[in-house]
């Protein structure tokens, strides 16, 4: 028996994403500041983790 066979039956986060409204890892057109650009759009960035500002270092987005 596997393991982790509970776990296969929480399908939310799947169905998110081929609904097209899953809200995690949304790629950012351009990041400036606290301010960010998605789908063409300006927004504040108000939830963020780059408390080490490695978001706009050169080697992080050529990586």
């Amino acid at each position: 028996m596997d393991i982790l066979s509970k776990c296969y039956e929480f399908t939310a986060a799947r169905e998110a994403i081929a609904g097209g409204y899953y809200p995690y890892f949304i790629p950012l057109e351009d990041t400036e500041g606290t301010e960010v650009v998605i789908d063409g759009h300006r927004l504040v960035m108000i939830g963020s983790n780059n408390y080490l500002g490695l978001t706009t270092d050169p080697r992080v987005r050529k990586a």
